[in-house]
Order: structure tokens, then sequence, then C-alpha cells
């Protein structure tokens, strides 16, 4: 199952962040569909999705289930995140 189909829950932690940045849940869907998705060097059990949202990149990191999706949470890119989401030499 794709990962933009599955449903989608936040940690409290995640969950204020996105309402910080104002992320919608079709917006969470729509980077977790288009975006660059790597694993995360520090959890071997998480992903990050990179994405550009409303011209600024930001990181989404989440752990994927069966048929689910938690989100961990969610901050701005560096700079070196979003030369990864590009494919720029870092």
């Amino acid at each position: 199952m794709e990962l933009h189909k599955k449903g989608i829950f936040f940690s409290s932690h995640a969950y204020d962040r996105a309402i910080e940045r104002t992320f919608e849940i079709s917006e969470i869907r729509k980077c977790l569909k288009n975006g660059f998705i790597c694993e995360d060097p520090k959890q071997p059990n998480n992903n990050l999705c990179i994405y550009k949202v409303r011209n600024r990149y930001y990181t989404i990191v989440f752990c994927e289930y069966y048929k689910a999706v938690v989100i961990i949470t969610v901050y701005s890119s560096s700079s070196r995140e979003i030369a990864k989401a590009r494919g720029d030499p870092i």
C-alpha cells in the first residue's frame, strides 16, 4: 500500500508542530506521495520525507507500519537535507 493512502496518525509533538506550521492532512499526504523519502540516519526504524510546501522545504519524520504512517515530527529542512532532496552533491 502506498504511503499517502495509509492511515496517518500524529504523535502529540508532531500534532503540535503541524498546527504551528499550519499543515493540513492533505499536505501531509501530498508530501508522502511526492516527497524525497530516505532513512533517518539517527533512528534506523524511522524515515524522512523532504518536500517543498508553500515555498519552504520541510522534513517529516515518520515511521511506517502495515496500514498506517505515524508522524513523529515536522520541522524546517536544513540546507543539507534540501540538497539531498534535489539530488545535489553534498
